[in-house]
């Protein structure tokens, strides 16, 4: 309903939208209500990577991150926790406001090392795609110049909020939510 108090269109409680929780015991959880911290209990906090700390208004009483295209986030992970190869799932609130056309490969996520052991590759990533088509992307390494990539050719819808959610199985099969 139409809260007077704050001129916004507020949902209903019963239709209330939720943030996720730690009801499936992940390792991190980032909610981005006005900070980086991982909600998980796990204490893997982000920080600027390069660009600018800000955050919006992405649905009513819903804070997220303002991903501006020069802005990153990072957690130099000292230890194995992120180190996965095997099944994962990864699930957002995101709200895409604008995909540059021609603008090649945008990371969303990344969890990656810096060369081409398999603890050191690019173990879970998330992209879009907008070079020849619109194309929501998953990357992988699983060894020296092994890469895996999987796409669908579509994107979240711009201006609107969505759970979007990506698994891996422990046999490499992507799918895409």
């Amino acid at each position: 309903g139409w809260d007077t108090a704050n001129r916004i269109w507020s949902p209903l409680s019963q239709g209330q939208l939720q943030l996720h929780d730690t009801g499936d015991s992940p390792i991190v959880l980032y909610q981005f209500q006005d900070n980086m911290l991982d909600s998980s209990g796990d204490g893997y906090h982000l920080s600027i990577a390069g660009g600018t700390e800000r955050y919006t208004d992405i649905y009513p009483g819903i804070r997220g991150f303002n991903f501006d295209g020069a802005t990153r986030l990072t957690y130099a992970d000292p230890g194995r926790s992120m180190q996965i190869t095997g099944a994962i799932t990864v699930a957002m609130l995101i709200k895409v406001n604008y995909v540059d056309v021609g603008s090649g490969s945008v990371f969303i996520y990344s969890y990656e090392g810096n060369g081409e052991t398999q603890a050191l590759n690019v173990l879970h990533s998330i992209y879009f795609d907008n070079t020849a088509a619109s194309k929501t992307g998953w990357f992988h390494e699983s060894g020296a110049g092994v890469n895996r990539t999987y796409t669908i050719n579509n994107l979240p819808n711009l201006m609107q909020l969505c759970h979007f959610a990506v698994t891996r199985t422990a046999g490499n099969v992507i799918q895409f939510y």
